[in-house]
């Protein structure tokens, strides 16, 4: 299964399996190299095709459940600002009764 050029422009982090030191780059740059040197910790990392395919599906899913959050947080922002003027009302319909 061939990585779509559309991952070419995704920043994407991977942390150093020795050192977990952020190694942040496009997706092209991920596509292409076989290995590369840690700028944390000097070790040379070997980066097969499976690896890759395993940082791109990971990089996918992060951004689903990060998306998922955002708009639970919204949500969530919205049923607190809902129960917020809710009870106002009701607080201000008693003070007229």
């Amino acid at each position: 299964m061939p990585i779509s050029d559309d991952k070419n422009d995704l920043i994407i982090r991977l942390d150093c399996p020795y050192c977990s030191h952020p190694i942040v780059k496009k997706g092209s740059w991920f596509k292409v190299i076989s290995r590369f040197k840690c700028a944390g910790c000097g070790t040379q990392v070997n980066m097969g095709y499976p690896d890759k395919l395993a940082l791109f599906e990971r990089h996918q899913r992060t951004q689903i459940s990060s998306a998922t959050g955002e708009a639970d947080q919204g949500r969530e922002a919205a049923e607190s600002s809902l129960r917020t003027s809710t009870a106002n009302w009701q607080l201000s319909n008693r003070s007229h009764a």
